[in-house]
C-alpha cells in the first residue's frame, strides 16, 4: 500500500511533456534564444513543483485518512514515503535541464545514492537491525544527498548557461500545450495500449 500510493503520486509528478521541454529548452538555446528558453525552463520547473508539492501534500494529508481505516503506524509509513515524492520530482526537473543543455555534471547522482543507501542499510541493519520505517528513512535520506548534490550542480549549470539574461515575460507553456498537446497525449495513450 505504501508503495502504491508513493507509485500513484510518482505518477502525477511525471511530465507527460517533458520530452517536449527539453527539446525546446534545447532548441531556444541552439538558436541563440536566451531569454524564451529560460522562461520556459522557469513556466516549467515551477509547474512541476507546484504539482509536486500538491502530491506531497495529498499523500501527507491522506496519510491519516488511510490510517483510520487501517493500521495507525501505516500513516507514519505514508508520510516518510511522501518526502520521496517531492524530492523525486525536483530531481525530475533537474534532470530535464540537464538533458535539455547536454550537461553530464550529475550523472553519477543515481550511483552516489544507490552506494549511500546500501551503506546506510547496512550500517542499520548491522548496528541495531532493521524495520520499515528505518528503511524508509534510510531512502528519505539518500534521496536527499543526491538531491543536495544535483542541486550544487544544477544551480552551476543554471547560472553558467542564464547568467546575466532576463527572461521573456510572456507565458510559452500554454502555446505549447496547445501546439504539442495532443500529440503527447495520443503518443502517451498508444505506448501504454502497446
Amino acid at each position: 500500500l505504501i508503495l502504491t500510493s508513493v507509485a500513484v503520486a510518482s505518477y502525477f509528478t511525471g511530465g507527460l511533456f517533458d520530452e517536449v521541454v527539453t527539446n525546446d529548452i534545447a532548441r531556444g538555446l541552439a538558436e541563440g534564444r536566451r531569454a524564451w528558453a529560460k522562461r520556459l525552463a522557469r513556466e516549467y520547473l515551477g509547474t512541476k513543483c507546484a504539482i509536486a508539492l500538491v502530491a506531497f501534500a495529498a499523500l501527507f494529508i491522506g496519510a491519516n485518512i488511510v490510517a483510520g481505516y487501517y493500521d495507525r503506524d501505516i500513516g507514519s509509513y505514508i508520510r516518510v514515503a511522501s518526502i520521496l515524492v517531492a524530492i523525486g520530482a525536483v530531481r525530475t526537473t533537474q534532470s530535464l535541464f540537464f538533458r535539455a543543455t547536454v550537461s553530464f555534471v550529475a550523472y553519477g547522482a543515481d550511483l552516489i545514492g544507490a552506494i549511500l543507501r546500501i551503506a546506510l542499510l547496512a550500517g542499520v541493519w548491522w548496528w541495531s537491525g532493521l524495520s520499515l520505517i528505518e528503511v524508509l528513512w534510510i531512502s528519505v535520506a539518500s534521496a536527499g544527498a543526491v538531491l543536495l548534490y544535483s542541486s550544487f550542480h544544477f544551480v552551476r549549470a543554471w547560472s553558467g548557461v542564464f547568467a546575466g539574461v532576463v527572461a521573456d515575460s510572456f507565458w510559452i507553456m500554454p502555446g505549447l500545450l496547445k501546439q504539442y498537446g495532443r500529440w503527447v497525449l495520443l503518443r502517451y495513450g498508444v505506448s501504454r495500449a502497446i
